[in-house]
């Protein structure tokens, strides 16, 4: 089951980027950013494989803004938009692993995330949601973690898990995911630092 799905941490996000960027093919490339924006973004793989370029807008100084056409929780498919901040480290900032791909995959209108072929060949096709799930299993094993425990939910899991850890509200986490409720959210804060938040901080 899904949810039930080991997070992926910061640190197996570097580790997997730094993986990628040194294979140095087209694959890797598509795979860091698809990566990076769905640890960054928090959203089902459902949502990530139906990103068309045209709704990324790159703002300057910023980052790039998402959006998000519709999803479970978004029956009236109003769609929402994320914004996705420059990261600090290069290898894992989903602005520049998205203009490598972009670079890659050329400007055509269509998919964002698109199947590259045996050598290097970038198509127009759109990737599928199992397509994320054994991507994901691939990444973790190449760097050691048993990838039974892992899938595309991980990096759902992953983003809730750091973000909570970083001291993020529960309602800011619940607006970018698209959870209607903390129970939802809760279930997710398995790897979350005990420490990480002292409400007491100011008091005592």
């Amino acid at each position: 089951h899904s949810e039930g799905k080991a997070a992926l941490l910061p640190a197996d996000v570097r580790a997997i980027a730094y993986k990628l960027e040194r294979g140095g093919s087209a694959c890797g490339v598509r795979d860091r950013a698809l990566l990076t924006l769905g640890f960054a973004t928090g959203l089902r793989r459902s949502n990530l494989v139906a990103l068309d370029l045209a709704d990324l807008r790159f703002v300057p100084r910023k980052g790039v803004a998402v959006t998000v056409r519709s999803s479970k929780t978004d029956q009236t498919g109003r769609g929402q938009v994320i914004g996705v901040f420059r990261g600090c480290r290069e290898l894992t900032c989903p602005v520049r692993a998205l203009r490598a791909w972009l670079a890659v995959r050329g400007s055509a209108p269509g998919a964002l995330f698109t199947r590259v072929r045996a050598g290097d060949q970038v198509t127009a096709d759109r990737l599928g949601a199992e397509a994320v799930n054994q991507l994901v299993q691939q990444w973790v094993a190449m760097i050691g973690l048993p990838k039974g425990r892992y899938g595309a939910h991980s990096m759902r899991a992953g983003f809730v898990t750091a973000a909570d850890n970083e001291g993020a509200s529960t309602l800011a986490i619940m607006e970018r995911t698209g959870h209607k409720t903390v129970e939802m959210v809760r279930r997710y804060l398995r790897n979350s630092d005990p420490f990480a938040r002292n409400p007491l901080a100011r008091a005592l």
